[in-house]
């Protein structure tokens, strides 16, 4: 192979190599090992992290299907793991090129004709067909397939194959070769045929897709709510506190010690006034009494308590409190 040659087989286009370094990244691909055992690297990759499916959807529009189909949607049929198999090994240094074709067996049909049972000047050595090198068959667009080809200097030209065996069903049914290439690059509704492009499966996964998406996002409404409504009553406290006289700022601020003891002493939830918390709460005679009465004075009085009075009920019962 010549180098222009090379040159041409390792072509990798630029909107493509963000996507190809990432799946490389994930392959993790030794390099000193042969061109085949890289191939079966990324065989391995496909066959755990990818799905392959007739149905993979439309491809969004003017989103390049090969990173759609190894970035986000992960399903595909021959056409996309050959596609992208072949940028990777481009990107690794290895010429490669995509090859469409015919997947097609003698054990697919009892309706191969054979024309030519002389076999010596068209086929040397072993033939599992046996000497038949020259048939009549019918095939259709079902049969059609995608692989690829890689250079090696030893052998050249290698077919390799790295599509998953598929799980799909009703093969007959599918879209041939030329639709389901087509539809890649489709993003109308309407395919060849004129009926929907994408079919119930596809709808089923949308569906999927729509029902998780709307799930995650009331879930973060419904925390953002709580978030905001914490916030609103935050702020709406602070500023009740604020504008309030130093009365109602101490006995506000005792509500909010009493709200974190009670959670650790329940015997405060039966209690009714403020000597009856208080004696649960503080201990020293001293310092009960005279909060008792600093606290009477801030609630049913209609004089103000001092600042010492305030800072003194408050020091004391976050000193104090429980001990």
């Amino acid at each position: 192979m010549s180098q222009e040659e090379r040159a041409y087989w390792l072509k990798v286009p630029s909107d493509n190599v963000p996507s190809i370094i990432n799946t490389l990244k994930k392959i993790d691909i030794p390099e000193n090992i042969s061109e085949l055992e890289k191939a079966d690297y990324i065989k391995y990759y496909y066959l755990v992290n990818t799905y392959y499916t007739l149905r993979p959807g439309t491809t969004p529009y003017r989103k390049d299907f090969v990173n759609y189909f190894l970035d986000t949607n992960k399903k595909g049929y021959c056409v996309h793991f050959a596609s992208a198999a072949t940028l990777m090994f481009r990107y690794m240094g290895i010429p490669a090129r995509y090859v469409e074709g015919y997947a097609y067996s003698y054990s697919d049909t009892d309706e191969i004709t054979v024309l030519d049972k002389d076999s010596s000047q068209y086929l040397q050595g072993y033939n599992s067909l046996g000497n038949m090198p020259v048939v009549n068959a019918t095939i259709s667009d079902a049969d059609a397939h995608a692989w690829i080809e890689i250079y090696t200097e030893d052998y050249g030209w290698v077919p390799v194959e790295l599509t998953p065996p598929s799980s799909d069903t009703d093969y007959d049914a599918k879209p041939g070769l030329l639709d389901r290439i087509l539809s890649i690059f489709n993003n109308s509704s309407d395919s060849l045929d004129g009926s929907d492009s994408t079919d119930s499966q596809n709808n089923i996964d949308i569906d999927i897709t729509y029902i998780r998406q709307l799930a995650v996002s009331i879930v973060i409404l419904i925390i953002l709510f709580f978030i905001v409504f914490a916030l609103v009553r935050f702020v709406i406290f602070i500023y009740k506190f604020y504008r309030s006289d130093i009365n109602s700022k101490l006995i506000i601020r005792y509500h909010y010690i009493l709200r974190r003891y009670s959670r650790r002493n329940k015997e405060l939830t039966s209690c009714n006034n403020y000597s009856e918390v208080i004696s649960v709460l503080i201990k020293d005679d001293t310092h009960r009494n005279r909060i008792i009465t600093i606290l009477n004075k801030a609630g049913f009085s209609n004089k103000l308590i001092s600042k010492e009075e305030y800072k003194y009920c408050i020091k004391t019962l976050r000193t104090k409190a429980g001990k």
